[in-house]
């Protein structure tokens, strides 16, 4: 369903027409590499995150999300529109856990005070 809807957004959402730079392949594999061993993510700035030893953008999604920031190049490569569609539910799965285990923890210790 996914890779349906991943051919399919771009043709009717504007919001996929346009990118900030180029697509590089080569950091394409390289991100969903990292989602695919599930790697963990770290807050590393106000709008980055570290991932398996490189910084990524996560913010003005779609435009600029996902690009790797410490590009030697100073091209700052990013990844196919699929893959940041695949990016942003990754993280948000990974925040989602996050805020369920507090929401939890919190639960657990109103119950030992109560």
């Amino acid at each position: 369903m996914n890779r349906l809807l991943d051919k399919i957004i771009p043709i009717i959402n504007p919001l996929y027409w346009a990118s900030c730079g180029e697509t590089c392949r080569h950091w394409d594999k390289k991100l969903n590499n990292l989602m695919d061993l599930n790697t963990p993510f770290e807050k590393e700035g106000r709008y980055t995150v570290k991932m398996g030893g490189f910084i990524v953008w996560v913010e003005n999604y779609p435009y600029g999300y996902g690009e790797d920031r410490e590009d030697s190049s100073g091209l700052k490569p990013h990844p196919k529109m699929s893959t940041r569609r695949r990016l942003k539910r990754y993280i948000q799965k990974h925040q989602d856990a996050v805020r369920k285990k507090r929401y939890e923890n919190k639960a657990v210790i109103s119950d030992l005070v109560d």
